[in-house]
């Protein structure tokens, strides 16, 4: 049991120096990296998207709460004019 201990720290040690030792970015790794890259870019357009919609959501619903008051308004002045309640 302890050979197998000691034998999978070996291992382990000598997997992480050889994994420290590799500086130079292979062609898998650049490739890599432009793919977290853009995806980075996208995500960060889709965010830039959805704060927009939401932005024009807001102003929408404004618009529409502002129409609605002034269609109450123009409601209550008509039925002042015309003697309702």
């Amino acid at each position: 049991m302890r050979i197998r201990m000691a034998a999978t720290l070996l291992v382990s040690a000598v997997l992480v120096t050889v994994a420290m030792g590799c500086r130079e970015e292979g062609p898998a790794e650049k490739f890599g990296r432009k793919v977290d890259d853009a995806t980075g870019q996208a995500s960060d357009a889709v965010d830039r998207a959805g704060n927009a919609v939401d932005r024009a959501g807001d102003r929408a619903g404004n618009a529409v709460d502002r129409a609605g008051d002034a269609i109450d308004r123009a409601a209550d002045k008509a039925k002042k004019k015309l003697g309702g309640d």
